[in-house]
């Protein structure tokens, strides 16, 4: 607010309204003869909807002391997870198994709640969770931090494969996100000539036969 006044005027605030609860100022007392003086608000949103408040402001020695100043917001959820997008196993070969990994971090400050990771998908049989041999992933996940999901690929058939595997985790707007799985199993087969052994007739008249 800007008081044009040479006098400094004496300032008290307050908010009420629907979300009240959600916002909040900082008061400020006096605002000094032709100043512009600030009074700081915070809105810190407990829902994913609009909300809204008034702040009201009021100066003591101001005939028209009661200022109303509307307050709206809208909560979101952050994405604080953020996995790859493609895990790719390329060529294995039958009756052998790849095993890769997907790091997780919690890009927020407070510590996530993480479910168990599903697959599903045209191929899920062939594709399954392990437990990564470095930092796997347990049922929390704090700040800053990361971890390790473990998937194998096992294939079972002569063509490419393909599955997803959701990973989410609480207070994560874009949760789950799915991972797309891909692989194929390697249908190379070394083709050798052998050798027929010798045939061994001994000697035959002409128009006889052995």
């Amino acid at each position: 607010m800007t008081n044009s006044s040479p006098f400094p005027l004496t300032l008290s605030e307050g908010i009420s309204g629907p979300n009240a609860a959600d916002f909040a100022v900082s008061s400020v007392t006096s605002c000094a003869g032709n100043t512009a003086c600030a009074i700081p608000v915070s809105f810190t949103p407990s829902t994913e909807t609009a909300e809204s408040a008034t702040l009201t402001i009021n100066v003591s020695n101001d005939p028209t002391s009661r200022h109303v100043v509307t307050l709206t917001g809208t909560g979101t959820t952050p994405v604080v997870l953020n996995p790859a997008a493609t895990l790719a196993f390329g060529t294995v070969a039958l009756t052998k198994s790849k095993a890769l990994t997907i790091t997780v971090v919690n890009l927020g400050a407070a510590t996530l709640t993480l479910p168990a990771p599903v697959i599903s998908g045209a191929n899920a049989g062939d594709f399954s969770l392990t437990t990564a041999a470095a930092k796997p992933c347990g049922s929390t996940l704090a700040g800053g931090a990361y971890c390790l999901v473990g998937v194998t690929y096992k294939p079972s058939v002569a063509f490419a494969e393909s599955a997803s595997v959701a990973i989410g985790a609480s207070a994560d707007a874009a949760s789950p996100h799915n991972v797309s799985l891909n692989g194929h199993r390697d249908v190379t087969t070394a083709i050798q000539m052998t050798k027929p052994p010798a045939c061994a007739g001994g000697s035959v008249l002409i128009g006889g036969s052995n």
